[in-house]
């Protein structure tokens, strides 16, 4: 499982577009507390709008960002 990958993703993503967590957090439409469930791999209940809004957020496409979780 990628979730050292996944986790990591997200952050540098976060750098190029300089921006936090809490922006995309705020981006996605979700909590931080809910963004770092999902950083630290907490993933088992996290919906697909979830990670759909997430690589929005990101300005990625939703495959990218669950390709990076599947490696």
């Amino acid at each position: 499982m990628g979730v050292i990958e996944f986790s990591g993703f997200i952050i540098e993503r976060a750098k190029v577009l300089e921006i936090s967590k809490t922006e995309v957090a705020r981006r996605a439409k979700i909590s931080r507390a809910e963004l770092y469930n999902i950083l630290r791999g907490d993933v088992r209940e996290t919906r697909i709008t979830t990670l759909i809004a997430l690589a929005g957020a990101l300005e990625v496409s939703p495959l990218v960002l669950i390709s990076s979780f599947l490696k």
